[in-house]
């Protein structure tokens, strides 16, 4: 007799994810974003998905973006800190991740969008975004030629994943 067991232990509010559906290239799926904007610091939760093995370790950007579209936060990051490394994902595997970052005095609460996609390191290669149709509660939109979704926070802190139908990436 064998006994075969697999299973992960998330960190509190990490299943809380609202869905959504951004297909970078057939490989990695973001198939999950919540947004929490707070008045000194914004929390940005990702579930990404494992489509199939990937050629390299592909980076996350999360820019975060003023009225005037100037970036005045980075939470740019290595997709679980590179523990696994994407290079070691199989097809169907789970990667869910909470960042914060935290305002500098002279721009709290003036975040109004996020722009998000996957980047390979050395060559600064962007994934394509081939494909996305859901996002639980978020006004999204393509950008960058295809190669990042901008995320609207709208007029005021929001939380992004609200349950109510919104509409979607055209």
């Amino acid at each position: 007799d064998t006994l075969v067991v697999n299973g992960a232990l998330l960190g509190s509010g990490l299943d809380d994810i609202g869905d959504c559906d951004v297909n970078f290239d057939g490989k990695i799926r973001l198939a999950g974003l919540t947004v929490e904007q707070k008045p000194a610091s914004i929390d940005v939760k990702y579930r990404w998905r494992c489509l199939k093995p990937v050629d390299r370790n592909y980076w996350c950007f999360t820019h975060i973006l003023d009225e005037q579209n100037k970036v005045i936060g980075y939470l740019d990051h290595q997709v679980l800190g590179g523990e696994p490394p994407m290079l070691q994902w199989r097809e169907g595997e789970v990667a869910v991740e909470h960042l914060r970052y935290v305002f500098q005095p002279r721009y709290p609460e003036s975040a109004r969008r996020l722009r998000v996609g996957l980047y390979d390191l050395p060559s600064g290669e962007r994934l394509k975004i081939v494909m996305s149709s859901r996002a639980e509660g978020m006004e999204l939109s393509l950008t960058d030629d295809g190669t990042a979704i901008l995320v609207d926070l709208g007029s005021n802190a929001v939380k992004a994943n609200a349950k109510k139908p919104h509409n979607t990436i055209r």
